[in-house]
């Protein structure tokens, strides 16, 4: 092992997300183990059940069976000090988190004075998703609306109009899967990663400078940022896709995951075998086995079938 990287756990998994150079993981007793870079003590997980967790770039959050959320690692910007109340659902950026709670309201956490506050004080009303991104974070609320808040690329924060289904939030730019099945973009545009193509879709994904859409036709379509062929999606029938900071993965029809872009640390140096889902980070990627074992390869990441990935 690494400097700060634990040892693999062993066991079945029921889910997984990526952080910087650590990750995090539902086991399929419940409880969370995390693995990596511990500088911070982001992969000091509490014990506990716990139905879902959210791997921030130097902390994490998870929402335990009981509905209230527990955070571990960096706290300088107290983005780890939670607030009560039951939540279903947890989103984790940089310096802040949000929890979508069990009355459909938004709360956020945060300090961080070298942003505005606005991206930590959520707008009233219903939600029925949530997410988060660098500085901004957008969801979709129950009438089927999106709305946005904090700043997006150091300026104002906007959304369309319309309705939508889904919603990702990157990091100077969001995509938004729209009720007719076509995608919508906003933010900074500087390599077109606003710019979202035409055609019909199941989902989307918005990453560093870059977005990718699950098209309806099974096939994966991206554009923005391209200067690590981030964006030049393989062909082939997909079921999934994730976007990372300059690669992307894919969870094809046959179970198993193609990975195209920056491939300096292995992160997209996907392996072989089957899946059944996929998670893109910074300069790692996660893969959720069909035996409920998790597979990661690039910086830090480690195969928790046993052995460690370069």
């Amino acid at each position: 092992n690494e400097d700060g990287q634990t040892d693999a756990p062993a066991g079945s998994f029921a889910a997984v997300s990526a952080g910087w150079g650590y990750s995090c993981g539902v086991r399929s007793d419940a409880t969370i183990s995390c693995w990596g870079d511990n500088e911070y003590g982001q992969t000091d997980a509490p014990a506990g059940s716990f139905a879902a967790v959210a791997a921030a770039p130097r902390h994490s959050c998870g929402v335990r069976s009981d509905a209230t959320i527990a955070c571990w690692g960096r706290r300088g910007h107290a983005q780890s000090k939670v607030p009560a109340g039951e939540f279903v659902a947890i989103s984790a950026d940089s310096d802040y988190s949000c929890g979508l709670r069990s009355d459909a309201t938004i709360s956020c956490w945060s300090y961080d004075y070298s942003r505005t506050v606005e991206a930590y004080v959520p707008p009233f009303g219903s939600f029925v998703t949530i997410s988060a991104g660098d500085g901004h974070s957008c969801g979709v609320r129950s009438d089927a609306t999106i709305t946005c808040w904090g700043v997006i690329g150091h300026g104002e924060t906007f959304f369309p109009a319309g309705e939508f289904v889904a919603v990702s939030a990157g990091d100077v730019h969001a995509c938004g899967l729209v009720s007719d099945a076509t995608i919508s973009c906003w933010g900074k545009n500087e390599y077109g990663q606003a710019d979202a193509p035409a055609g019909s879709f199941r989902a989307v994904a918005a990453g560093y400078r870059h977005a990718c859409g699950l098209v309806s036709d099974a096939t994966i379509s991206c554009w923005g940022k391209n200067e690590y062929g981030q964006a030049d999606a393989p062909a082939g029938s997909f079921a999934a896709v994730a976007a990372g900071y300059r690669h992307s993965c894919g969870l094809r029809s046959d179970a198993t995951i193609s990975c195209w872009g920056d491939n300096e640390y292995g992160q997209a140096g996907a392996p072989a075998g089957t899946f059944v889902a996929v998670a893109a980070g910074w300069q790692n990627s996660y893969g959720l086995r069909s035996d409920a074992t998790v597979t990661g390869w690039g910086s830090l990441a480690i195969d928790l079938r046993g052995s460690t990935n370069n």
